[in-house]
């Protein structure tokens, strides 16, 4: 087929025109953190933000190798999806030594927002009826000011949040299981997680 040098132009002038476009309407921001366990670090955190016209969407992966009796691989994959600022989906894995052992998925529709396990069960399937505002992977890329509860995307529930000193924030998870959340000029430095088998702290990278 023959291409002539006016075609080939008129291309690059669309191509460039679409990329600038792209990059106009579209922005990231990029966090990373250090999974602690006291001074030894045992693995990392990517929180990622893009924002593309009116679709909001947060990525949340980690990697840590943890040894208790034995050696394991815990990683953790989240994406969450808000539009024109309201949330609309999130899908939440937790996957120990390359197995997926929970996967969470949570859709807004019409009469609230659909919670199920993947692969889907009508059983395990539930509607939750109160507004979600704020989702875990948001407190990464935003400080929760004036928030009272906090969507837990891995856990599939609202949980209570209270500010108990100046940037620092207090999230109660199912099991009375304890994070604390610290800010500097609303910028997440690092969350403390309190656990009966280990304490972990999730550190800014400089």
């Amino acid at each position: 087929m023959f291409v002539s040098y006016r075609m080939i132009f008129r291309l690059s002038i669309l191509l460039t025109t679409v990329f600038a476009f792209l990059v106009v309407n579209s922005t990231a921001q990029v966090q990373y953190y250090d999974i602690l366990k006291g001074k030894e670090k045992l693995g990392e955190i990517k929180a990622e933000k893009k924002v593309t016209n009116t679709t909001t969407t947060f990525t949340v992966v980690s990697k840590a190798v943890f040894s208790v009796i034995f050696e394991y691989v815990r990683e953790t994959d989240m994406t969450i999806k808000y539009v024109n600022d309201e949330f609309f989906y999130s899908d939440s894995k937790q996957i120990m030594d390359g197995k997926i052992k929970e996967h969470h998925v949570t859709q807004k529709q019409t009469d609230g927002y659909y919670l199920c396990t993947q692969p889907a069960d009508e059983d395990e399937r539930f509607v939750l009826k109160s507004k979600i505002n704020f989702t875990t992977s948001m407190m990464y890329f935003k400080e929760p000011v004036g928030q009272t509860h906090i969507f837990a995307e891995s856990f599939h529930t609202l949980c209570p949040l209270k500010l108990i000193s100046p940037g620092i924030y207090e999230m109660t998870l199912p099991g009375d299981k304890i994070n604390h959340y610290v800010y500097k000029n609303g910028v997440l430095q690092e969350v403390r997680v309190f656990r009966s088998i280990v304490d972990l702290v999730f550190r800014r990278a400089s």
